[in-house]
Parts: structure tokens; C-alpha cells; sequence
């Protein structure tokens, strides 16, 4: 699957997480994680239960995404060049949710898989996919860059459309999307045993 390579590169990094504190806590809702690059800290906030909407995100992803979020952030610090590979990524993906849904739809992709004018979403899972593509896509410029591939390695509708529809597939999104986390863990992994 297209998270287990991601969570593969993404535990390459692991070991170096160990400065990280990491807080667990079970809760009622939904699951979802929060990395504080200040105290080097992190929350996982797990609902045990399934998701509350078809396309809510599981234990294993809001895990996943919040250790590309710790690393994504200490990279992009570290090297412009970084920084600048993701953008040209966020760049790319953006124009080619708006080549398929159109411009103002792109937050359709976020939408639960098998999602059509037969099919319709719940209000609740509409209203998730929007709110995914606005963290994703249109967050603060400080948390852009780092919440776009956080969202783009672990969120399986928009990991589907990178590695599977014909534009995704046409533009080799999902092997650039590899080659950026792979920079990033690279990166995390340099300046965590090297520091300056």
C-alpha cells in the first residue's frame, strides 16, 4: 500500500525521534495528532473506534502524519533545498486537482472513495473533505509546506489520486511525492546526529 511505503521511509527516521516526547491519549471522536516543533513534543489523540465519517483518518495514518510533521518541519529548517522540493511538489499536486476536478472543486478528491452523483457523501463526510483540503492546501504559510506533505503521505484519497488516476499516474506524482520523503527523513536523520 501507498502508506506502507511511506510508513517504511518514515521509520528509517524513528530512531532519531527518541528526543520527541510523545503523549497518547485515548479519546471519544475524532482521532487526530499535534506536533509542537517548540518543545519538541507530540499528542496523539486516538479514538480506538473506526472513524467517524468514511473518510476520517485511522490511528496508523493520524501516526504517520504527525511524524512527517515533526520531520517535515526540523527539514525544511534545515535546507532550503528542502523547502523547495515540497513546494514544487504542493505546486504540482494543486494544479492537477484543479485539471480534474475543476478550479474551486479540488477538495472533491478528499471526498470517500466511490463518492458520485449516485452515490452521494454524508454532509459530515463533505464537510471532512473540505476541511482536509483546506489544512492541506490552504493553511497559514508558516504550516503550508509541512501540512501539505503530511496530508499528500498519509491521506489514502489523495494518495489514490497521486498513484492511480490518469493525471497522477501521467505526471508521476506519487514517485515525487516518495522522492520528497525520502529528502525529508534524509534531512531529519543528518541534522539529528549532527547537530550544529
Amino acid at each position: 500500500s501507498a502508506l506502507g511505503a511511506v510508513m517504511s521511509i518514515v521509520s528509517e527516521g524513528f530512531d532519531t525521534t527518541r528526543a520527541i516526547e510523545l503523549v497518547e491519549e485515548q479519546i471519544e471522536g475524532i482521532s487526530q495528532g499535534e506536533y509542537l516543533p517548540e518543545s519538541e513534543s507530540m499528542t496523539l489523540s486516538i479514538n480506538q473506534g473506526t472513524p467517524t465519517t468514511r473518510n476520517g483518518q485511522s490511528p496508523q495514518e493520524v501516526y504517520v502524519h504527525e511524524m512527517v510533521h515533526a520531520m517535515s518541519v526540523v527539514a525544511i529548517n534545515e535546507k532550503p533545498l528542502v523547502a523547495g522540493r515540497i513546494e514544487k511538489l504542493y505546486a504540482h499536486v494543486h494544479k492537477s486537482l484543479e485539471k480534474e476536478y475543476g478550479k474551486g472543486n479540488e477538495w472533491k478528491v478528499f471526498r470517500p472513495a466511490g463518492t458520485g452523483p449516485t452515490s452521494l457523501a454524508s454532509e459530515a463526510e463533505m464537510d471532512m473533505a473540505k476541511l482536509q483540503y483546506k489544512t492541506a492546501f490552504l493553511a497559514e504559510e508558516e504550516n503550508r509546506l509541512h501540512e501539505f506533505l503530511a496530508y499528500s503521505s498519509t491521506n489514502r484519497h489523495l494518495m489514490n489520486f497521486m498513484s492511480k488516476t490518469p493525471v497522477g499516474k501521467r505526471e508521476g506524482l506519487m514517485g515525487k511525492l516518495m522522492d520528497a520523503i525520502r529528502l525529508v527523513v534524509d534531512t531529519w536523520v543528518q541534522s539529528i546526529q549532527s547537530p550544529e
